[in-house]
């Protein structure tokens, strides 16, 4: 008796998902690979007059602010997702419980490289 062999299922949602992510991860190695190629350029002049110091220190409290703020948005929408859905109660807090774990500066060259890409030649970044 032969076995009983299915037809091969369409291609899923989850399929298209991989994909998807694939093809950003190899545009994101592209695109980083292609900056190699550009000049380096010091774009950002620091300003050394004690008269710049307030506005330099503004700039780091809006930076401090900012980060509060979306640390708070963050939390709740986490939070109130995690509360109102068991199946995302089930996935969030064991991520949670493991994005814990890894110690803050551990974070940090991410948030570095973040902010140099989203503010290139802006004393924000």
């Amino acid at each position: 008796m032969k076995p009983l062999r299915l037809p091969p299922a369409p291609p899923g949602l989850a399929d298209v998902a991989i994909l998807c992510l694939l093809g950003g991860v190899i545009a994101t190695v592209v695109a980083f690979a292609r900056e190699f190629q550009a000049p380096f350029a010091q774009a950002v002049q620091i300003d050394l007059r004690p008269a710049a110091l307030p506005r330099y220190t503004l700039y780091s409290l809006s930076r401090g602010v900012t980060a509060l703020v979306i640390s708070y948005v963050f939390a709740l929408a986490y939070g109130w997702t995690a509360a109102k859905s068991r199946a995302a109660e089930r996935l969030l807090l064991p991520l949670l419980d493991i994005l814990q774990s890894i110690p803050v500066l551990g974070f940090l060259p991410g948030l570095v490289l973040g902010l140099m890409s989203l503010f290139p030649a802006r004393n924000m970044g």
